[in-house]
């Protein structure tokens, strides 16, 4: 397994006598992935031993260890896995995007198209958030000097392209995981990392800045390997999109994928009664253990780009029709499972 880097951003608002609106992200630089799966995967069992927590999963986002830990805990928690990061000599890489409106009066977007568009850099910063986690890995392998990474992404809005996009997958290899945060602890940990720097931004009030975050990170964060980088008015020709054409997202989705298909009896809000399901905590785990991604299918969308080795994991017998017509009948080249064989081969493992 050669070097990984992986992502995640977030929307950063405060308001104080105006409102101010910025992106921030984390990029993590991993030279030794393997001990740190070790160390992730050690913390975290450890972790579910102590506070007697029966879970199947080992991979966490920060909101799970809030709702599984306690959020008076989850503080403790995410310090503790700092220690990690510098026990797995990770290199934290922060980028902070924020605009001088002063300077910069609009955005012009689809500059290779013929009929352009102009937006207030205020908008602007709300469409980047939609697909900042990939911005906060180019910017930081653009500035690290770095190429031939994997580059391991949770999934994000189908957008427009960017030219930030186009250097991140001609020099590097992107690789997007559905639910990354909750399948993938590379993602995960860029997620959790990120928000232990979060709180201790709004805990200390501290201004966004390069310096400001450096001493930040010196005073109360207290990661070895620690990087702070700028991405604002200079690279809004990368940012912004040049074109209407989209993202191809399915291009570099993980495989094998691992779709899920509700039977249809509870209408629209059977995903999150599924989602919030002690059955989903297995199917979570399934996605860590055979290193894919983890989505509800969409006819519409997802068929066309069902690979070999592909699974469809089904709740009941309108799912199994379904899926055995793809299989059977259309020859889409997929592996079939019940959800309840998902499960009953973890409790069988003690899991």
């Amino acid at each position: 397994m050669g070097k990984i880097l992986s992502a995640d951003s977030k929307s950063f608002v405060v308001v104080r006598k105006k409102q101010f609106k910025a992106n921030i992200g984390v990029a993590l630089l991993f030279k030794k992935p393997e001990k740190f799966k070790e160390n992730y995967t050690e913390y975290f069992e450890d972790l579910k031993e102590n506070f007697h927590t029966k879970n199947p999963r080992y991979t966490f986002k920060s909101r799970d260890i809030k709702s599984l830990f306690g959020h008076n805990e989850s503080t403790k928690i995410m310090e503790g896995f700092a220690s990690i990061i510098n026990e797995s000599k990770v290199t934290v890489n922060f980028v902070l995007s924020v605009f001088n409106t002063k300077r910069l009066k609009e955005v012009k977007y689809y500059a290779k198209d013929k009929a352009t568009k102009t937006e207030k850099p205020m908008k602007f910063i709300d469409k980047l958030t939609s697909y900042f986690s990939y911005i906060t890995a180019w910017k930081s392998l653009k500035e690290l000097g770095l190429d031939n990474i994997d580059v391991y992404l949770d999934n994000f809005d189908e957008q427009e392209l960017t030219y930030a996009w186009d250097e991140l997958i001609e020099e590097n290899h992107p690789v997007i995981f559905p639910k990354g945060d909750q399948v993938n602890m590379f993602i995960s940990a860029a997620d959790i990392v990120l928000e232990y720097i979060h709180q201790r931004i709004m805990e200390y009030n501290i201004r966004l800045g390069n310096t400001e975050m450096y001493t930040l990170n010196e005073a109360h964060l207290g990661f070895k390997k620690f990087k702070v980088f700028y991405s604002g008015n200079r690279d809004v020709k990368y940012l912004a999109p040049y074109s209407r054409r989209k993202v191809p997202i399915k291009e570099y989705l993980v495989r094998p994928m691992i779709y899920l298909l509700p039977e249809g009896l509870m209408g629209k809000e059977e995903r999150t009664v599924i989602e919030h399901s002690p059955s989903f905590q297995y199917l979570l785990r399934f996605a860590s253990d055979r290193n894919g991604g983890l989505k509800f299918i969409s006819f519409e969308k997802d068929t066309y780009n069902i690979r070999e080795n592909d699974i469809i994991v089904y709740f009941g017998d309108q799912g199994r029709k379904k899926a055995e017509y793809l299989k059977k009948e259309l020859k889409y080249p997929i592996e079939i499972l019940h959800v309840l064989e998902i499960i009953k081969s973890y409790e069988t493992t003690g899991v």
